[in-house]
């Protein structure tokens, strides 16, 4: 019977070998494939950081735009 250290000490021997054996096209395509997934995750938090502003800008509109009705009946009401 193998002690556990024994045991892992083993099993990280071999996944070492066979990650070595993967040739390095192999690693390119992961690599791509990562990067790739990376881009789309930056593109996506970009587009998330444009509908913010978008929201925000139309807040601020709406706000400046009641503010200028608001001056705008109360000048000629005093008149």
């Amino acid at each position: 019977m193998m002690c556990l250290k024994t045991h892992s000490f083993l099993i990280i021997a071999i996944l070492f070998h066979l990650f070595t054996l993967i040739d390095y096209q192999a690693w390119s395509c992961v690599y791509k494939f990562l990067a790739k997934n990376e881009d789309q995750l930056v593109m996506l938090e970009l587009e998330k950081t444009r509908m913010n502003f978008q929201r925000v800008l139309g807040l601020q509109k709406k706000v400046i735009q009641e503010r200028a009705h608001a001056e705008f009946a109360f000048t000629f009401s005093v008149c």
